[in-house]
């Protein structure tokens, strides 16, 4: 992935500003998952690659390809999770530039837990710090998803 972007950055766009939308473990500026595609791009960019992380607290994303819903609920979220966290803010959404939180925000320069209720059995927890990983965060208090994928007969299977 990272060498197909750099030649399009190098060879075929080389004067322009390119946005690359790909899912967090692809876009990290360090390894998450064995995904390491923007790991290698910041190293190369430098400041000139600006990751922003999407996150959401609550809600009931569906994942189609893989058959698996999960529904984030606060009494389920440990007080040590980045959901948590953000919900603690009171804010229903954010943008937060990394960077300039240094002072404010401590907790985002460390090691937190990043948790995905699955089918309310079973969590999915991964630790991150939000501050190595990300320029920027996108948070969302909470999404669901859209209406014609609540249709989609894949999902009601």
């Amino acid at each position: 992935m990272a060498e197909v972007l750099i030649w399009i950055i190098s060879d075929v766009y080389p004067d322009e500003k390119i946005i690359i939308s790909a899912h967090n473990t692809h876009i990290s500026n360090v390894e998450i998952r064995k995904a390491c595609m923007g790991e290698i791009l910041k190293d190369n960019y430098q400041n000139r690659y600006y990751s922003v992380g999407f996150f959401h607290s609550l809600g009931n994303p569906a994942h189609i390809q893989r058959k698996v819903t999960y529904e984030n609920e606060i009494s389920k979220l440990p007080a040590s999770s980045i959901q948590s966290k953000f919900l603690k803010t009171g804010k229903s959404k954010l943008f937060v530039d990394i960077q300039s939180q240094q002072q404010k925000n401590s907790w985002l320069f460390e090691e937190s837990d990043n948790v995905l209720v699955v089918n309310s059995i079973r969590r999915s927890i991964h630790k991150i710090n939000l501050a190595e990983s990300f320029d920027g965060i996108i948070w969302i208090k909470e999404v669901t998803h859209p209406k014609y994928i609540i249709r989609n007969k894949f999902l009601e299977k």
